[in-house]
């Protein structure tokens, strides 16, 4: 017997399906629903004047199970598009005079859609609740057609999988795509986003990375920009990706989100106590630590406690998986901020792998991270390898746009591409003296600016960059003073432990020392 007679074809058709909620699948089961939060819904736009507001740019029509609740939203609508106020009142009047308030059961139905709703305060809950609702509902229905497709022996089956992910990328784009803004609009937010650029004290549009001469130039990491960071190893990719989060995490409380694919997250957080301590990696590493470094390390935990940054080693990382990840974060903690450790090592699961090579897989990853970017409206900073051609320059080996490694996309996609280059590194005890510890940060592409080569100080015993003239750099740690009572007790100051032999003035909060004992001390 051929089973697929026995198959019971349901139409696909979007809208039928949404005003049709009766409609059962197979196996008896009812299309997914949350009738209960469609009153809640209705009740507190109602309830609060202004409650509408909050998710008017989320909802549409379809979300509503209900037909009635579905008239109801329209109703609601009309007076949101007509500037009037929405209150029970308001709208049993426009339904009465659409003709349609005894359809929807009358004036008494939605004065018992108020009843039971105190506020208005978990609106936007049930408004994702419900376009959740909405999506399973719409997925089933397209999921039906394709399999009513698919038993089909004269269709095309490429026809099929093309209608497949046709409609559900277009469910997405309908879901999440923003709306439209006339001009006025635009030009109003641009302007009061300049106002508050004016009053900012940092001067900044974006987010600081904390180092003075890569904010003159970038004004900070902007919204929805995509940012590679790229050199050969040993120069420092992962202690600047440390430095930008630090800056941002722990200094101005500002939620960043690190992907780690080479690092596990104890070895970041290792660097990143380096970094703040200034206590030697070596010495953390191997545990050899002193008293009065244990204390430092158990105040900067103290520190750290309420700090934004959130690590995620998992190798592998597919471009489906961090997209899955990112969202969670930015919904449950409004991250402001990715970095990605780094980019190479991503897969891209997500994509047919037969007749792709890594070049175009690369590709890909960097569209995506670039459409991410945008979705979420955050800077996302890609940390990237160089080719090994840059070795063999004999005179300047500092990378070029060129040499980014097995994708020319990257210096397509990127907003900007920064890369680092050390001379210490390649000349050794020959490098000049004022080359010494120091890095150069030229950034190669600025889309909506321009270039130039930042001079850092780079610290890699303490695993961190900071300004050139920074007189925070220590290339020597406190591994000479002795510790005692009073030196322990001392309050950190930058992250460091303030030694006992500086005197604190009694009348106010300046340190008194001299230059000799600065120079003894460090």
């Amino acid at each position: 017997m051929d089973n697929t007679s026995e198959v019971k074809k349901i139409p696909y058709n979007r809208k039928i399906n949404s005003l049709h909620p009766e409609m059962l699948l197979e196996n008896g089961k009812v299309m997914p629903q949350a009738i209960d939060i469609e009153k809640a819904l209705l009740g507190a736009i109602m309830l609060e004047k202004d409650a509408f507001i909050k998710v008017a740019d989320m909802m549409m029509k379809e979300m509503f199970y209900k037909p009635q609740h579905q008239l109801i939203y329209d109703a609601i609508h009309n007076l949101f598009q007509r500037n009037e106020p929405i209150d029970l009142l308001s709208v049993t009047h426009e339904l009465k005079r659409l003709g349609k308030l005894e359809i929807v059961g009358g004036a008494h139905y939605l004065a018992t859609l108020t009843y039971n709703v105190a506020s208005a305060a978990h609106i936007e809950y049930y408004t994702r609740l419900l376009l959740q609702k909405y999506l399973q509902r719409e997925v089933i229905s397209i999921c039906t057609e394709a399999i009513n497709r698919s038993f089909e022996d004269s269709d095309d089956v490429f026809e099929t999988i093309d209608f497949a992910t046709r409609t559900i990328f277009e469910l997405t784009e309908k879901v999440t795509k923003a709306r439209e803004k006339d001009i006025k609009t635009l030009v109003t937010e641009t302007i009061e986003d300049l106002r508050n650029i004016k009053n900012n004290k940092s001067g900044l549009s974006g987010i600081p990375s904390g180092l003075r001469d890569i904010d003159i130039v970038t004004h900070g990491w902007q919204k929805s920009h995509f940012i590679i960071l790229a050199a050969r190893p040993a120069m420092g990719k992962s202690a600047l990706m440390l430095t930008f989060a630090k800056n941002a995490a722990v200094e101005l409380q500002i939620p960043v989100a690190i992907f780690s694919l080479e690092m596990t997250s104890q070895d970041i957080v290792k660097r990143l106590l380096a970094s703040i301590t200034h206590i030697p990696m070596d010495n953390i590493n191997k545990g050899n630590l002193t008293d009065y470094e244990l204390i430092q390390l158990s105040q900067t935990i103290d520190k750290l406690d309420n700090v934004p940054l959130f690590i995620d080693d998992t190798s592998s990382l597919s471009l489906t998986e961090l997209r899955a990840k990112a969202r969670r974060l930015k919904t449950q903690h409004d991250i402001q901020m990715i970095i990605i450790d780094y980019l190479q090592l991503m897969s891209n699961r997500d994509k047919n792998a037969s007749g792709s090579n890594r070049e175009q897989e690369i590709s890909s990853i960097s569209r995506g991270l670039k459409g991410l970017a945008k979705e979420l409206n955050i800077p996302i900073i890609a940390l990237s390898q160089v080719n090994r051609s840059v070795e063999k320059e004999k005179e300047n080996k500092m990378p070029r746009l060129s040499d980014l490694r097995e994708s020319g996309s990257l210096e397509q996609d990127a907003d900007m591409v920064f890369f680092i280059y050390r001379p210490e590194y390649y000349s050794g005890e020959n490098t000049e003296p004022e080359m010494k510890g120091v890095a150069i940060l030229n950034l190669a592409k600025n889309r909506h600016g321009s270039t130039a080569e930042i001079k850092l100080r780079f610290n890699g015993r303490y695993s961190y960059f900071s300004d050139l003239d920074d007189m925070q750099y220590f290339d020597n740690s406190f591994s000479d003073i002795q510790p005692n009572q009073d030196f322990l007790n001392e309050p950190m100051k930058g992250g460091i432990i303030v030694p006992s032999k500086i005197n604190q003035n009694k009348n106010n909060d300046d340190f008194d020392i001299s230059q000799n004992e600065i120079e003894e001390d460090f």
